[in-house]
């Protein structure tokens, strides 16, 4: 809506942003408001203005936006006070508890949920996670949530604040938690924030999805640079002893866990089915299924496909297929990069094959990931 924004001296905000930054902004302080300045036309005309050319064709609704902006700007709660609800660190404990372990609240407390407005706008499942509930009900802040259901992920919700989006998800598997911190730490997946039990907070990587890149973008230099830098990201998590153990690039149904950031950096999203190399090779259970799971041969006779649940329910057949992939894969793997050829390669391999057909001169990427890892 405007292309400078300017504020008191103790925020700083910068004086450029993208209009999509531009929109989710707007978007936040009309939610904050409850209600919007302009018709939805307009809105996108706005958007396009400079500030000059807004304040001169929309006068009125300037000086509104304007005057909202800053209150939101310093985390002023528009809402009626005497519906913002407080909780008690026991009280937010019990929330935590319940949302983890799925126990039941307290009629007391139910009772006062009833009353949280917050509980109108947002699911009680999200507004409550560390780094969510802080911002909401703390700093006041007003954000925008959305649902993002995947074959493994039907719970997935980000959360869109005017500096930074979350993603809170359901834990896929035990290893997935400390795996995706060390490759948040290494800056290669999505930085990790402070979560609930069985869950994952992590930052929303804010870039173009690999199968979304523009075919004329793709020339044979830019795809053989892109090539080094997926090798050197896959091998550094191969170095500190993180296994992918998924489709980084593309499988025949178009899934795809390579983002190119804002800042033409290759990241990695979705560390689920990822194992700790470091104790190879005595993987748990847990850890031999992630690994038959991304076995075609082995996935193919399991009985429920909804991996997570089969997991979890764990009959007879699938301890069978677990007991079996370790006494004839594993065991035929004499140190951790076999193992690492036998997974991750042999994933990266089929995933060229499937690029080939979604993006050009894919030659020239494998070009660039085999001078750093051998294929």
């Amino acid at each position: 809506m405007v292309d400078t924004i300017t504020t008191t001296p103790d925020k700083e905000f910068p004086t450029k942003k993208s209009q999509e930054q531009l929109k989710q902004q707007l978007n936040a302080v009309e939610s904050a408001l409850g209600k919007n300045f302009l018709s939805k036309e307009k809105s996108e005309e706005a958007l396009r203005l400079s500030l000059d050319e807004l304040k001169a064709n929309h006068p009125e609704a300037y000086k509104e936006y304007l005057a909202a902006l800053r209150l939101w700007t310093h985390h002023i709660d528009m809402t009626n006070e005497s519906n913002v609800v407080e909780y008690s660190s026991e009280e937010y404990q019990q929330i935590c508890d319940a949302i983890s372990e799925w126990k039941s609240l307290s009629d007391t407390l139910k009772k006062k949920l009833s009353s949280d407005q917050n509980l109108k706008k947002y699911p009680l499942s999200v507004i409550f996670f560390p780094e969510i509930y802080e911002r909401i009900y703390i700093k006041k802040e007003v954000p925008q949530l959305y649902k993002l259901g995947t074959e493994t992920r039907a719970s997935a919700v980000k959360i869109d604040f005017a500096d930074r989006s979350y993603i809170v998800k359901v834990m896929e598997s035990s290893p997935e938690i400390p795996m995706s911190a060390k490759a948040g730490k290494l800056g290669i997946g999505p930085q990790q924030f402070t979560s609930l039990k069985d869950y994952l907070t992590e930052e929303f990587i804010d870039g173009t999805p690999l199968l979304k890149l523009d075919e004329a973008t793709c020339t044979p230099e830019y795809m053989k640079a892109l090539g080094i830098e997926f090798g050197q990201a896959l091998k550094t998590l191969h170095d500190n002893d993180i296994l992918c153990n998924d489709q980084l690039l593309t499988n025949d149904f178009g899934k795809s866990h390579t983002i190119i950031d804002k800042s033409g950096k290759i990241r990695f999203i979705d560390f689920g089915a990822s194992i700790d190399l470091s104790h190879f090779p005595d993987f748990s259970d847990e850890e031999v299924y992630s690994l038959l799971r991304t076995d075609s041969n082995f996935s193919f006779h399991l009985l429920n496909f909804n991996f997570m649940a089969a997991w979890q329910e764990k009959d007879q057949e699938t301890q069978r297929l677990i007991d079996l992939y370790r006494s004839t894969v594993i065991s035929q793997c004499t140190s951790k990069q076999e193992l690492i050829a036998t997974k991750d390669y042999q994933l990266l391999a089929e995933g060229i094959h499937f690029l080939q057909h979604r993006l050009p001169n894919v030659e020239a990427f494998s070009e660039g990931v085999s001078e750093v890892i051998k294929l």
